[in-house]
């Protein structure tokens, strides 16, 4: 067995670096199989918008299996979620209740799952978040497996 001297060694080493860091995805922060991410989708003048996130946030991460965006990003393909939420008041003024309505759509923006709730106080707001990542999670869940089959069959 030969042995290298200092400068072949530095150039063999030297060599290896640089096509590990210019061939490894891994390298360049890329990831190989990005996890889904869920996004959130709102008018930003919606009332309770912030306990939205909250709650949208917690629901998505729970599992530990997405991402989640508060704001729409266009340089990755995620599940929307699209939030509307509004006071229920009367003529007079006073409220009378609380109603979000959400829809889920994905990457292609095609209709996963909607639905309303309505309720006395802005407490159902974690109840409806629940309810769109569960829309999210399991068309998700079908897609993966759509695509694993697909990349199963010869």
């Amino acid at each position: 067995m030969k042995l290298l001297r200092f400068p072949q060694f530095l150039g063999v080493a030297l060599f290896i670096v640089v096509r590990l860091f210019l061939f490894n995805p891994l390298a360049h922060g890329q990831n190989m199989q990005q996890r889904p991410c869920i996004q959130l989708v709102a008018n930003s003048s919606q009332v309770e918008l912030e306990s939205i996130k909250t709650s949208l946030s917690s629901a998505v991460t729970l599992s530990g299996d997405f991402d989640f965006f508060p704001q729409r990003r266009f340089d990755r393909s995620c599940w929307s979620v699209h939030i509307l939420s509004m006071w229920l008041t009367t003529v007079a003024g006073s409220q009378r209740g609380f109603v979000v309505s959400f829809v889920a759509t994905d990457p292609d923006s095609k209709l996963v799952g909607h639905g309303i709730d309505v309720g006395p106080d802005n407490g159902i707001i974690d109840r409806s978040m629940r309810s769109v990542v569960a829309f999210a999670v399991e068309d998700i869940r079908l897609s993966e497996r759509i695509k694993k089959a697909q990349a199963s069959t010869p």
